[in-house]
């Protein structure tokens, strides 16, 4: 059994503050997941109301809302070996430029080409600036820890997002999506009867995806915590963040669709197995750099 991925066939993975926004492998690191399991504890302190037995028979408690709420995220499955892109925008080909002239293996091309000895650092440069190389499930575990260890001054280390895919029949607008296999968000294809934009107009999507359509057909979607358009009443235009569109290789995933955060806890096996099990703990919030 094969357990080679490259991170289209994940539908969790990581990504460095420094990924690419316009794919969905630069920068990103993919997870195989067993388990998913999403916490929202929200903070609202119940005081009791001294006395509020006597005159009513029971007692009675005030929740307080504080706007606020604390989101976790637990993870655990396997990392394989897959194929690691990354896209750097400063590299010191110049102070190693000797070192890598001993490298026997260098290519010219992105494909194969005779091994040389001594390539110009301008070609060293560029193969070095954006790398695209097949890692070991032991290799993508080390460069986890080691990303988890660092700080947001190293932005090609800080593991800042997560995205988490999942199928999803009904848009930002509680409507269907607009066909099967959509993966971004276009214009709908609509009919509508009735004289004007009134409540008895009747709206009709064309082509849409239905309630009996598949899971499996259904376009996939990152979890974030917006909410759909109509559910934002009451939220400031200001600060109002849409519910994700769907997404696919040619679009790749905003920041404002990744979820934001820290990773307080990576913990891997290493075994017999060609692959490593993992559990991750993953903290929702905005971080704030010094």
């Amino acid at each position: 059994m094969t357990v080679n991925s490259d991170n289209f066939a994940h539908y969790v993975w990581l990504e460095v503050e420094g990924s690419d926004k316009g794919d969905l492998i630069t920068g990103r690191i993919g997870l195989k997941c067993d388990t998913v399991q999403i916490t929202t504890s929200k903070t609202a302190p119940v005081i009791p109301i001294p006395g509020s037995g006597f005159v009513t028979g029971k007692s009675e408690n005030i929740a307080i809302d504080t706007g606020m709420a604390d989101k976790q995220i637990q993870l655990s499955g396997i990392i394989t070996e897959q194929v690691i892109t990354k896209n750097f925008t400063r590299v010191r080909a110049k102070e190693d430029s000797a070192e890598l002239n001993s490298m026997k293996t260098w290519a010219t091309t992105s494909g194969s080409s005779p091994a040389s000895s001594n390539v110009n650092v301008d070609s060293q440069t560029n193969l070095i600036r954006q790398p695209s190389v097949y890692m070991t499930a032991q290799e993508v575990a080390q460069l986890i820890h080691s990303y988890v260890d660092s700080s947001f001054r190293q932005d090609q280390q800080n593991m800042s997002k997560l995205v988490f895919l999942y199928p999803s029949r009904v848009n930002k607008f509680f409507m269907y999506h607009n066909s099967i296999n959509e993966f971004s968000l276009a214009d709908y294809q609509i009919s509508q009867t009735g004289t004007g934009a009134n409540d008895g107009a009747s709206i009709v999507q064309t082509n849409a995806v239905s309630s009996f359509t598949d899971v499996a057909d259904l376009p996939l979607v990152p979890f974030n915590f917006n909410a759909r358009r109509q559910d934002n009443e009451g939220v400031t235009t200001l600060f109002e963040d849409s519910f994700p569109d769907p997404i696919s290789p040619s679009t790749g995933v905003s920041d404002s669709q990744a979820l934001s955060g820290v990773i307080q806890n990576f913990d891997t096996t290493f075994d017999l197995n060609p692959y490593i099990t993992f559990s991750m703990s993953f903290k929702v919030a905005t971080t704030i750099t010094l």
